[in-house]
């Protein structure tokens, strides 16, 4: 069975659907799957096994441009791409308006949440098929739920990831040693950052009690600025090169 996967973003929600794609695998290795995502998030789709091929979109790029002619004729070659890849059905599992609408491309039956579940309700309305999954649980059962209802099985037992990393990703990370931290710094929120005296006693001691050193990533020049404040005081402390999401995945 032909099958696309409309989960678009963010890098969490493709993460927590991962474990409903191990769960599919498993109880119906006839599905052939395909993911559709945000291309600044497609090396999360990549890393399942079970995903067969994924289509890049750069909604958050073509909404800046909607009536630019570049944007119209990108977003026409996607819709083309899908509906000539001959799905035999959709499963939509981000129950926005804006998901329901690109799962619409592929000129396929679409599966999705209902109007009680779905984040948006009005996304149900562009559903053959709908499926009731409780909001008040945690978003991977959501999905494992979700799945479960469209291709007719039972989940059963602890999420599994499924994660496999390509051998390619370690990049420029071939040379790390082998055992280190990675502490991870950054939020989506400058709400939610740590003061930078709390990260330099937190590594502080865990190098004084295993001499381990230090990794710290970063996604963008304010995160490098706040790696490289971090790593100025702690000479066992190392700030990363710049890391694709697959070379991420790899130092993790």
């Amino acid at each position: 069975m032909n099958t696309l996967l409309v989960r678009l973003s963010s890098m969490g929600d493709l993460i927590h659907t991962l474990p409903a794609i191990t769960d599919l695998a498993r109880h119906r290795p006839d599905v052939q799957l395909d993911w559709l995502c945000e291309a600044a998030f497609a090396d999360i789709a990549r890393l399942h096994p079970f995903i067969h091929r994924v289509h890049e979109m750069r909604w958050r790029h073509w909404r800046k441009h909607l009536f630019q002619a570049a944007t119209r004729q990108q977003i026409r070659s996607l819709q083309r791409t899908l509906k000539a890849a001959h799905y035999d059905r959709v499963l939509d599992s981000q129950g926005l308006i804006k998901s329901a609408l690109f799962a619409n491309f592929a000129a396929a039956p679409v599966h999705g949440l209902d109007k009680h579940s779905a984040r948006e309700p009005l996304a149900a309305l562009f559903y053959q098929h709908r499926y009731p999954v409780a909001k008040d649980q945690p978003a991977v059962e959501r999905n494992r739920q979700l799945f479960a209802q469209a291709f007719g099985y039972t989940p059963q037992g602890t999420p599994d990831f499924g994660i496999v990393i390509p051998a390619e990703a370690a990049g420029s990370l071939k040379n790390l040693p082998a055992r280190y931290h990675v502490a991870l710094h950054a939020t989506s929120r400058d709400s939610k950052l740590w003061a930078s005296e709390n990260w330099h006693a937190l590594l502080t001691q865990l190098h004084e009690t295993d001499h381990l050193p230090v990794l710290l990533p970063w996604g963008n020049d304010s995160e490098r600025a706040r790696a490289q404040a971090i790593a100025a005081q702690l000479p066992f402390a190392q700030v990363c090169p710049p890391l694709t999401l697959l070379q991420a995945a790899h130092l993790l």
